[in-house]
């Protein structure tokens, strides 16, 4: 009797997941609302702006006058790489298009042959890259959390982190055909400025560790935020009433969620989002190296 009873909480648990995913989806696409909470100011993810490298799309993290965070598989390999930037003031209401020449100075040990799989633990993948011709107000330069400084710190297993930037997956259309940044790409031109100067957006989840890698746990099964890469994840300081840098966003993978009975059995009963980041620590040492 206990066995039946448990199936049917699951079953019904499944069915109330089922209804909250689906409440986000529309015209047969999900559309992710932005979640950031109302006590973080607009002013604070400001820090994390759009960029274009060729023909990648995705985030970046200001951290001071001349020298921004990305991900390597956005920005490249090359030393050298021309780069757009839009989007870099929306509290102000005004979208800016640059392009200057950002060279790499360094980059973690990200390989792009390899394909992540939920066995896999993600290599670092981020790009400290400069330019001589910054566009950006450096008062937006991201707060570093104190104890990020610390190669071997982690951020508390549970601890709410928010994941900051520019995927397409916010972007709602009426054509369920068009995901990503197919999506994007086939949108016109003012529809495209309103989405980035409505940006960026924000996703949310629990600290946790995947395979041995830093990880955000999200409660629903949001689909891959695609064009987040590079984008800041922080953690809240109550104390100082503000947002505090702890990485960057690099992918994603669907983790299927199980139920252990009395250890006897585990049932399936559906997929959640992981996203993976690259820890700030190494970035920062590259930062001082480079200034000295």
């Amino acid at each position: 009797m206990w066995y039946i009873a448990i199936m049917k909480l699951l079953l019904h648990s499944s069915s109330i997941l089922l209804i909250v995913v689906a409440s986000g989806c529309q015209s047969g696409r999900c559309v992710v609302e932005d979640q950031r909470p109302d006590y973080i100011p607009l002013k604070q993810i400001e820090s994390t702006i759009w960029i274009k490298v060729g023909k990648a799309r995705g985030s970046a993290v200001i951290l001071d006058s001349t020298h921004l965070l990305t991900c390597s598989h956005v920005f490249g390999h090359k030393k050298t790489r021309e780069v757009s930037l839009l989007g870099i003031s929306t509290s102000s209401g005004k979208v800016d298009q640059f392009k200057s020449d950002f060279h790499l100075v360094d980059e973690g040990e990200y390989d792009d042959a390899v394909v992540l799989t939920v066995d896999i633990s993600p290599e670092p993948d981020w790009a400290l890259i400069k330019t001589e011709k910054p566009n950006w107000d450096a008062n937006n330069a991201a707060v570093i959390h104190p104890d990020a400084v610390d190669p071997e710190w982690v951020v508390p297993e549970g601890t709410e982190l928010f994941l900051v930037g520019y995927s397409p997956i916010f972007m709602e259309d009426t054509d369920p055909g068009m995901t990503g940044f197919a999506l994007f790409a086939s949108s016109d031109y003012e529809k495209r400025m309103l989405f980035i100067k409505n940006g960026p957006y924000t996703l949310c989840g629990k600290a946790t560790t995947f395979h041995g890698h830093t990880a955000v746990l999200h409660s629903e099964n949001w689909p891959p935020p695609v064009g987040h890469s590079g984008g800041g994840v922080y953690l809240w300081n109550a104390d100082a009433e503000r947002l505090e840098l702890v990485g960057i966003f690099t992918e994603a993978s669907k983790h299927t969620k199980s139920f252990d009975v009395f250890g006897l059995t585990k049932f399936r009963y559906g997929e959640t989002l992981v996203s993976f980041y690259s820890p700030i620590a190494p970035v920062l040492q590259a930062l001082k190296t480079n200034k000295e």
